[in-house]
């Protein structure tokens, strides 16, 4: 009994774990939207990124290296590493850089929980499969929450034509962030992955920079202290955990992020910036929880079993045999070879 106690405990312990990461996603990112606002007061925009960027690389290449993980891609590995540091940071994380600066916060937030619904769509036009209804309705019940949310902050604002240039930008930006989800793994560990994306972004952000002429100007002590805060937490930390929420979780769970985090980005901005709560505020982060919660809601046992596990059931024939059941690997190996499942008979487990 004790026995089966401490394998209910362990299996708790694991299963927390698992989620952590996403989490971590969920908290951080909303809160770069307040982070990003401050550091813009003193650092131009594409300069922002290229500082942001090439530090956050620095800290994730030394830390891949301190993990012994392999460094350096291999051939076919190079071009996805490049093209997801572009759409995933240049294009995603650039344009709302450029939406921030010319729109309120609220309203970035509200173009970026359209996000999952791109993903939705390319996701359906490269298998060639239609967006499923129930998933469809939920997103965008989930965006019409974060529009209430911002409603208040759009109706204040004068410069309508600055707020509608913004909020192109963050679209944009949200559909460049979900064709990055797109593409296919690399065999880098996580961190490594991480490190080169972001390498290639900032080359790119500096191109950009220099081509607009930016100047920066002494920075203040709160710019500072919001970009290293976008380095250290919003770009290397959470992107790495963004990545492994990616490897062990279902690609929807992961995405609702983009509806999660206008919450997050609401209460920082009320507790930091001074802005107020009113009850578009409230009534719309009611509608996001609960599309949320049946977004990522289990629809049978099955579901709910593979999604404990990590991925979801894929017609896998060795899932219909009830004398063999997936179990993962464990070992030295990189993280994509460390989730490759195989076939293991009951009696042997």
């Amino acid at each position: 009994m004790e026995s089966l106690t401490n394998f209910a405990r362990s299996r708790q312990v694991t299963a927390f774990w698992r989620f952590a990461p996403l989490l971590v996603v969920f908290v951080v990112w909303g809160s770069t939207f307040a982070a990003i606002k401050i550091a813009l007061q003193t650092f131009p925009p594409f300069a922002l990124g290229a500082f942001r960027m090439c530090l956050a690389a620095l800290l994730l290449f030394g830390f891949a290296t301190l993990r012994g993980a392999r460094l350096m891609p291999v051939r076919g590995e190079w071009s996805r590493l490049a093209m997801s540091g572009v759409l995933y940071w240049l294009l995603g994380n650039g344009l709302l850089i450029l939406a921030v600066e010319r729109a309120p916060s609220g309203l970035v937030a509200v173009a970026g929980a359209t996000m999952p619904m791109f993903a939705l769509v390319l996701f359906a036009l490269r298998n060639r499969t239609r967006v499923p209804t129930r998933a469809a309705v939920l997103s965008a019940i989930g965006v019409m929450g974060v529009a209430m949310m911002s409603s208040g902050a759009l109706a204040r604002e004068d410069a309508q034509t600055s707020v509608a240039l913004g909020l192109v930008f963050a679209l944009a930006g949200a559909l460049a962030w979900a064709a990055g989800g797109q593409l296919p793994a690399t065999r880098l560990n996580a961190t490594a992955s991480a490190a080169w994306q972001l390498t290639f972004a900032s080359i790119g952000f500096a191109i950009a920079s220099g081509a607009r002429g930016e100047v920066v100007a002494t920075p203040t002590a709160t710019s500072i202290s919001a970009l290293i805060y976008l380095v250290v937490f919003g770009s290397a930390i959470t992107f790495v955990c963004y990545l492994r929420a990616l490897e062990t979780l279902p690609r929807q769970l992961v995405l609702t992020h983009a509806t999660i985090n206008p919450l997050v980005a609401v209460a920082v901005g009320a507790f930091f910036l001074g802005e107020s709560l009113d009850t578009n505020a409230l009534i719309g982060g009611a509608l996001v929880l609960l599309a949320v919660a049946f977004h990522s809601a289990p629809r049978s046992r099955r579901h709910r079993g593979a999604i404990a596990a990590g991925f979801q059931h894929r017609g896998d024939p060795r899932r219909e045999d009830p004398r063999v059941v997936v179990v993962r690997r464990s070992g030295p190996a990189t993280e994509h070879q460390s989730t490759k499942p195989y076939a293991l008979p009951r009696g042997k487990r």
